[in-house]
C-alpha cells in the first residue's frame, strides 16, 4: 500500500506541475553522476536522527539541488528589475505571501494552478528560473549569504517573519511529516535540534538578524510580520500592492483577502502531494498565532527566552515580539 500511494502522489504531481517530471530527470542525472547533495544525521537529544545536507555550514532540505548550483557558480543567476521575492525562514508565511503577490501581479483574484514550490530559488535549477516569464514571483528560505547578490541590488524583495515559537512548532510537524527527512522524533527531541540550528535553513536567530540588517539598508526590501497579515489581511495586501508596484481598487484586495483566508487556502488550494507521509495535514496545518504555548515546556520556554534576550539585542529593527 505505501508503494502504491508513493506511486500515485508522484504521478498526481507530475499530471498536475509538470516540470516536476523534469526535476526528477535532474535529480536522477545527479545521481548517476554521483552529483547529488552529501547527506548527513544529525542527532536530536533523545537519539532520534534528521537527514539534512550542509551548505557552508547551514543545515538544508537534501532536495535542494538549485541551491547546489548557486553555491557551485554563485553569479550565474540573473536577476531582473521586475523580480518579486518571497523571503523568509521556513514556515512564517511563505505560501501565503507567495499567493497574494501571485494574484496582485496576475491582476486576478483567484488561486493560482501554480505552486511556490515552481519558482523555490533552492529548489530548481537556474535554466528553469531563467525560462520563467516577467514578472517572476520568486520564493526563498535562504539566510541573506546565499541570497543573489543581484537580486537585492535590482529586484523588490519581502521579507516575512513570524514569532519564533509558533514558526519552530509549524517547522517541527512540517519535517516531521515529510519522509525525506527521516525525522520520528518528539517535540521535546527537536527543540534540542532547532536550538543546535540542526534544522531546515539552519538558525532562526542568524536568519532574521542577517536580514533585518538587509531590509534596514536597502530601500527595495520590506518587512512583512505574519501577526500583520492575520491581524488585518486587507490591509497588509494594499500595504504589498503598493511595495510591489501593483496597487489596486479596495474591492479587489478585500477579494485578494478572502480567496487567501487560511481556511479556503486549505480547502481548494491544490497542492504537490508527494513527499508527504500518509494521513499528514500537508502544507497547511493550523496557520494561527500563538499555538505555540500549548507546546513548549516552562523550561523550553527558559531556554529559549533567554537566547532570544541576548539575540535579540543585534537586531536592526524591533520585530514588537515579547517572548
Amino acid at each position: 500500500m505505501g508503494l502504491l500511494r508513493m506511486l500515485y502522489t508522484i504521478f498526481a504531481d507530475i499530471y498536475w506541475f509538470p516540470w516536476v517530471m523534469t526535476d526528477f530527470k535532474n535529480m536522477l542525472y545527479r545521481y548517476w553522476q554521483g552529483k547529488l547533495p552529501k547527506s548527513y544525521e544529525f542527532t536530536d537529544c533523545e537519539g532520534n536522527t534528521v537527514s539534512l545536507t550542509e551548505f557552508n555550514g547551514v543545515t538544508f532540505d537534501r532536495s535542494f539541488l538549485g541551491l547546489q548550483d548557486a553555491v557551485e557558480n554563485p553569479n550565474h543567476f540573473q536577476a531582473r528589475e521586475d523580480d518579486i521575492w518571497v523571503v523568509n525562514w521556513p514556515k512564517s508565511g511563505t505560501h501565503w505571501l507567495w499567493e497574494i503577490i501571485m494574484m496582485l501581479t496576475s491582476d486576478k483574484p483567484q488561486l493560482s494552478s501554480r505552486v511556490k514550490e515552481e519558482c523555490m530559488f533552492e529548489l530548481r535549477p537556474d535554466n528553469a528560473l531563467d525560462a520563467m516569464p516577467s514578472p517572476r514571483v520568486l520564493d526563498t528560505h535562504v539566510p541573506y549569504q546565499f541570497f543573489p547578490k543581484q537580486a537585492l541590488s535590482k529586484s523588490k524583495v519581502l521579507y516575512s517573519v513570524r514569532h519564533p515559537k509558533d514558526a519552530a512548532v509549524s517547522l517541527y510537524y512540517h519535517m516531521r511529516n515529510i519522509e525525506d527527512y527521516s525525522y520520528l522524533g518528539t517535540w521535546n527531541g527537536f527543540f534540542s535540534l532547532f536550538m543546535e540550528n540542526k534544522v531546515e535553513c539552519g538558525s532562526w536567530f542568524d536568519h532574521v538578524e542577517g536580514w533585518l540588517e538587509i531590509i534596514e539598508n536597502h530601500s527595495n526590501v520590506q518587512l512583512v510580520k505574519f501577526e500583520d497579515l492575520k491581524e488585518d489581511l486587507t490591509r497588509e495586501i494594499k500595504r504589498v500592492a503598493e511595495f510591489i508596484g501593483y496597487p489596486k481598487s479596495d474591492e479587489f484586495y478585500a477579494e485578494v483577502a478572502k480567496q487567501c483566508s487560511f481556511e479556503n487556502m486549505k480547502k481548494n488550494k491544490t497542492d504537490m502531494l508527494s513527499g508527504w507521509r500518509p494521513k499528514s495535514d500537508g502544507m497547511y496545518r493550523k496557520g494561527k498565532v500563538g499555538g505555540w504555548k500549548g507546546v513548549f515546556t516552562v523550561q523550553q520556554n527558559e531556554i529559549f527566552n533567554s537566547e532570544y534576550e541576548k539575540r535579540a539585542k543585534n537586531f536592526k529593527i524591533d520585530l514588537g515580539y515579547r517572548v
